[in-house]
């Protein structure tokens, strides 16, 4: 996304942050800054930016209520904030048992492990009102998941690198999570993954 803004952007000036920068690279783009940097902790001066976008993010925030305010914050007048999260929910109602199983298990320990809520999204967009945003609209994209497919090996990964903890929290087996992870390599397979949902407000 940095990247793209970079480019769309040629006038403008673009700032990447992340906790973790190492595979970030600002080669190519004159235009655009990386900084190492905590949303929880790290500020910007008020009214530095025209957009301020966190996508994957706020989920794993502890107060991302807070975080909002203080993102509003660094919104100049008449600019945007936009947030993109991950939400739980179309895996909660499943057709499959394995995948509210498995929903169910990997929520409780990134609850746990990480202190992710993989429902937080679903309160959007009222964060941003609360925030004292203005314009605050939302939108959710799901799309059919097909086994074999980059999302369904991507759901496949997160599996096997949860699959020793959500094991232990009892609500799934070893041997399901495996038949699961077989499931999501199959072209037959058809679920939605979780949703991504987008919330948008403006700094009057």
């Amino acid at each position: 996304m940095a990247f793209w803004l970079a480019g769309k952007c040629s006038r403008g000036h673009v700032v990447a942050t992340d906790l973790d920068v190492s595979l970030l690279s600002a080669a190519g783009h004159s235009n655009l800054e990386i900084l190492e940097h905590d949303i929880n902790a790290d500020e910007f001066p008020e009214c530095s930016f025209n957009l301020v976008h966190a996508r994957a993010v706020l989920a794993h925030a502890h107060d991302p209520e807070r975080i909002c305010r203080r993102m509003a914050k660094w919104v100049r007048p008449g600019g945007w904030l936009l947030v993109a999260d991950p939400a739980s929910f179309p895996i909660d109602s499943s057709p499959h048992e394995l995948m509210r199983k498995a929903g169910s298990a990997s929520t409780a320990v990134m609850r746990e492990r990480v202190g992710t809520d993989p429902n937080w999204a679903r309160t959007l967009p009222a964060p941003l009102a609360a925030a004292g945003l203005v314009d605050v609209d939302a939108e959710c994209r799901l799309r059919m998941m097909r086994g074999g497919t980059r999302e369904a090996r991507m759901f496949e990964l997160m599996l096997a690198e949860l699959a020793v903890p959500m094991a232990a929290t009892g609500l799934i087996t070893a041997d399901e999570i495996d038949s699961l992870r077989a499931n999501l390599l199959d072209p037959e397979f058809l679920d939605f993954p979780p949703a991504v949902v987008r919330a948008w407000g403006r700094r009057a």
